[in-house]
């Protein structure tokens, strides 16, 4: 075999060594990233829960500042007047917000753009010309005297509700103020909960918010909470519960700090 045939082998080897390592390092990167996915996901769901605990407990100063302004009451869940349209918490607190809404935007039932203050950055719903909201006041279950949370409505009313004064509720550290609600549809609808928007603003029960939007994806089955004392907590629904029932709280989602 001549020179240059023996060096053409030689070289020929070289390539398929070469290519053999190239192959490999691939290898190891795909495999390397297959198994960093998890901890990856892992992180980010870390990172937006983070993100949703603090966005209540922003949520809380305004609604104490609008409670220091409002004679010690808590914000109403929404008022929908004798002409329709309606009036929801965050209409309410949005001067806290750094939103400065004219009367015409705050009966509009939505507002424009994004808030993210309002959202949490995992409840992942098709974008809208409006701005969504992952949060709601508990209007709690029912008993002799009526709903038992802190989330006071009233539907075609010529006065506004009167909000919760915080004086009158005894145990701040357990009461629920506001809790995480995804929305119902995706579609921009009336059932969609927008900001601005009596629709959504307030929540009856935890299956509620299991069965709706993101539900459990949110957060591994648990959901963000916010306290009348301003703390906010994740926590799996059935510790929020106290001796009632997913369909018919008691505990956390009411003002009697004994149930």
């Amino acid at each position: 075999m001549n020179g240059a045939a023996c060096r053409w082998i030689r070289s020929a080897r070289k390539r398929a060594f070469t290519l053999m390592e190239l192959l490999i390092v691939i290898s190891i990167i795909v495999l390397l990233a297959v198994l960093s996915m998890p901890v990856v996901k892992k992180g980010l769901a870390v990172t937006s829960q983070s993100t949703c605990l603090s966005n209540m407990r922003f949520l809380g100063v305004a609604m104490r500042l609008y409670s220091s302004e409002s004679d010690g009451s808590l914000p109403y869940a929404y008022w929908v007047g004798m002409s329709g349209g309606g009036v929801s918490w965050d209409d309410l607190i949005s001067p806290y917000l750094g939103l400065n809404l004219t009367q015409t935007q705050i009966n509009a039932g939505s507002i424009a753009g994004k808030i993210p203050v309002l959202a949490c950055p995992a409840d992942r719903l098709p974008t809208l010309p409006v701005a969504r909201r992952s949060y709601s006041m508990p209007r709690g279950d029912y008993d002799a005297n009526g709903p038992m949370g802190v989330g006071k409505t009233l539907n075609v009313s010529a006065i506004a509700p009167q909000g919760m004064k915080l004086a009158s509720i005894p145990s701040p550290t357990t009461t629920l103020l506001l809790v995480e609600f995804s929305t119902a549809k995706s579609k921009g609808d009336s059932g969609d909960n927008l900001a601005g928007n009596a629709g959504g603003s307030v929540v009856d029960r935890p299956t509620q918010q299991q069965t709706m939007g993101m539900a459990n994806n949110l957060h591994e089955s648990q959901f963000s909470y916010l306290f009348v004392d301003g703390h906010s907590e994740s926590l799996a629904p059935k510790q929020t519960i106290g001796n009632g029932s997913m369909e018919h709280p008691r505990g956390m989602w009411t003002v009697d700090p004994n149930d």
